[in-house]
């Protein structure tokens, strides 16, 4: 009721404020926006509101976080589908929600999923004492100050279950301290539309700006909310357009001026809301900005600089009040001044007014100084956000504890190593010294264990330093620990090439260096390369060159058992890699990454994840390259058990789940007709004691696990509880295809595998 009636406050003083015809604009705007689906992710921003806050507090902070590798989007609290968001995304960051049915329906199914909340705020909004003494309140109507009763957001700040909060000052972040949050500062920055506009906006003024005589001093209001704020400089402007005749004041948004400032007619510019192109114009048709708060004001003193960065990217200096905030961004004398009384606020603005090439010098000083620090390419910033970057990725990988120095200060390094590990303290080891006996050391590893109990971890601290380490708290399957070491690794702007090695894998001395040379030696249509895996045991023999694949998308692995008589040794494209010891390119993976889900599909824990990940490589218009030199020795499925139930039941779900999100509409209907067949095959596989089938029914039999009826129906269970999923992955694959679909028909001739061949060997 109270999101109700706030509404329609709001409704009543836009009209009143801008007139009927620009409040059913901006209207209609925030109607078309809730209504927007946004996918699916790992970080969603939920706003209450548009404005400049969802653009600084939502979408430029999306803009940052996609540019650290994550995956993240931004809606408002009104959109229709919020709860069904609660199974696409890991993290949940709240910003300036008003406490409805809705919003408190979303944050109960969201605690309920265990998924992490974040509460968000700009401003002390949620203090309901400090917000009701502010200027913005006292110019609010009746209807409007219904949702500040209790303090904004309530439902998520005094929540227990919330333990950790973002905001823009150190100042805010000393209150939510105080109610018990950990917190980040996450300050706001520029967006990269926002730089744009700027840059064409200094062009289009740069000549009017050499050529006025007039100084304009500027003041952006933004909102109905700041006739306290500026008060405080009331007096010094009044003196200075007395003594002054050369200053003129621009005054952009709503604010009740002083009468006595009629007395100067045409020297005071009025500007409505204009568009964001048309502000960044405005601004830098100004002198110097101004931004005037009430110091020692508890409400004042937590805003953030935003006035300065908007001038500041335009080449316009600020003078600002003397708050802990300003202080701390503007350089005082180079990028700008900050004044503590009115005697301050005149002797600097005076300054200004008699010495334009000051102006000039600080204006350039203040753009450098933005461009650097406060725009959402972070890549120009040394340690902004770092700590809630982690925290992030923590959240979305699992409760982990890590040590990646080792990636991020071998900057020589182009390729990182993949080992994911569950209780193979032998195979690890010996795995990681076929690699420190490389040839050509020019990679870094990462290994990530499964919440091993074997001494794993141990051993890896004790004997390889030099390695980097993420523990999960639990066995997470392949796909998801792969994922976190590869979102690990590409932080590391010098990673080209990941290498997923199993942890049962051992490799020949000269395997980087082979693999290495062949990938570099493939033009940009290459995604990945596949090396020539062989027994661990039975070097003779085949384990993969490749994969393969039957009409039903039935996969295995090339040569599988076949004697190795060099019946493969040519370099030539296969149709994916066996991700026990492929190369893939980090342009590929990027570009094929499904949101949410990940590099790998997560939701397939393990096996045929590698399947799933090299069609989205054909679809995307990218070849597999066998390399026949580069050699690694495997002990096939020493984890998951060769004939397990465990491997079975994941194999068979997986397969299912390949099908429905890779193959074309019409081809998935014909192959509903021919899923019997495959069940036939299956109990004929049974009746003569061959193949995967039979062996695992005599596995079964032995251990008293599923058989296969049981790994069938649970199998099924689980396709058409995901299938919403699966279809949604599905669009978001049919978006990254860059090739006609007939690459699907060329993948089936080229690589063709028998249905025979999967069932019965």
């Amino acid at each position: 009721m109270k999101q109700t009636l706030s509404k329609i406050g709001k409704v009543v003083s836009l009209v009143r404020r801008e007139g009927l015809m620009r409040a059913v604009q901006r209207v209609w705007i925030f109607t078309f926006t809730s209504l927007h689906r946004v996918g699916a992710g790992q970080v969603l921003y939920i706003n209450g509101g548009l404005g400049d806050n969802a653009l600084y507090r939502g979408r430029h902070i999306v803009e940052e976080l996609e540019k650290q590798g994550f995956v993240a989007a931004a809606t408002i609290q009104d959109n229709p589908f919020l709860t069904r968001y609660v199974d696409r995304f890991d993290v949940f960051v709240l910003h300036r929600v008003v406490c409805s049915r809705h919003i408190e329906r979303f944050i109960a199914a969201a605690k309920k999923a265990g998924k992490t909340i974040v509460f968000e705020t700009d401003d002390l909004v949620f203090d309901a004492a400090l917000m009701q003494s502010t200027d913005a309140y006292a110019n609010m109507n009746a209807l409007e100050r219904t949702q500040y009763e209790d303090g904004l957001s309530s439902c998520v700040v005094g929540d227990d279950y919330v333990t950790h909060a973002t905001t823009t000052t150190e100042p805010l972040a000393r209150h939510l301290r105080e109610r018990g949050k950990e917190v980040f500062i996450v300050p706001n920055k520029l967006s990269k539309e926002f730089v744009e506009l700027a840059n064409v906006a200094r062009k289009t003024v740069a000549e009017e700006a050499v050529s006025r005589e007039n100084f304009r001093i500027g003041y952006f209001s933004g909102s109905a909310s700041h006739d306290r704020d500026f008060a405080v400089i009331t007096e010094v402007l009044l003196d200075l357009m007395e003594r002054f005749a050369v200053v003129e004041l621009f005054i952009a948004g709503p604010l009740e001026l002083d009468q006595r400032f009629e007395q100067f007619g045409e020297r005071i510019i009025r500007a409505p809301y204009v568009s964001r192109g048309e502000h960044f114009i405005n601004v830098a048709r100004c002198a110097v900005n101004v931004a005037p708060l009430e110091v020692n004001d508890a409400y004042c003193e937590a805003k953030s600089a935003i006035k300065y960065y908007e001038a500041g990217i335009v080449a316009v200096p600020t003078v600002a009040s003397a708050t802990e905030v300003f202080k701390d961004a503007i350089m005082e004398g180079k990028t700008g001044f900050t004044a503590h009384t009115g005697q301050e606020w005149t002797e600097k603005l005076e300054v200004m007014i008699n010495d334009r090439d000051r102006i000039k010098e600080m204006g350039s000083a203040a753009l450098a100084d933005v461009n650097m620090y406060h725009t959402t390419d972070t890549s120009k910033q040394c340690s902004s956000n770092i700590a809630y970057y982690n925290f992030l990725r923590q959240r979305i990988d699992g409760s982990i504890a890590s040590h990646i120095a080792p990636l991020e200060k071998n900057d020589d390094a182009d390729t990182a190593i993949v080992i994911v590990n569950w209780n193979g303290c032998a195979y690890l080891e010996t795995c990681l010294k076929s690699l420190m006996e490389q040839s050509d050391q020019n990679f870094v590893v990462i290994v990530v264990d499964n919440g091993s109990n074997d001494g794993s971890r141990e051993m890896l601290i004790e004997r390889y330093p030099d390695v980097a380490w993420i523990a999960l708290p639990e066995n997470a399957g392949f796909a998801h620990p792969t994922n976190c070491g590869i979102r690990a690794a590409l932080r590391n702007t010098h990673i080209q090439n990941i290498i997923t090695l199993n942890n049962d894998a051992a490799c020949d001395k000269e395997y980087i260096a082979k693999i290495r040379s062949a990938s570099s030696e493939c033009d940009d249509s290459v995604g990945a390369v596949q090396p020539k895996v062989l027994n661990f045991y039975h070097q003779d023999r085949i384990d993969s060159t490749g994969m393969i694949t039957s009409f039903e998308l039935s996969a295995i692995n090339r040569g599988r058992d076949e004697v190795d008589s060099g019946q493969y040794d040519t370099e030539y494209d296969v149709f994916g890699p066996s991700a026990s010891a492929a190369l893939y390119k980090r342009k590929a993976l990027e570009e094929t990454m499904l949101p949410y889900a990940g590099y790998f599909d997560r939701s397939y824990f393990a096996y045929h994840e590698d399947i799933d990940l090299a069609w989205r490589l054909q679809s995307a218009g990218y070849r597999v390259r066998f390399a026949p030199e580069a050699i690694v020795y495997h002990v096939h499925s020493a984890t998951g058990g060769n004939n397990s139930s465990f491997k079975a039941y994941h194999v068979h779900r997986n397969h299912f789940y390949n099908i429905i999100k890779n193959v074309p509409w019409f081809y998935l209907i014909a192959l509903v007709f021919f899923f019997p067949m495959r069940y036939v095959l299956v109990t004929m596989s049974l009746l003569y004691g061959k193949g995967p089938a039979a062996r695992l029914k005599k596995t079964a039999k032995k251990a008293r696990t599923d058989g296969a009826v049981s790994i069938v129906l649970r199998s099924w269970s689980d396709v058409w509880r995901e299938l919403p999923q699966l279809l949604r992955k599905r669009r978001v694959i049919a978006k990254q295809r860059k090739v006609g679909i007939n690459v699907f028909f060329r993948v089936l001739r080229r690589h063709r595998a028998t249905l025979k061949q999967s069932i019965f060997r």
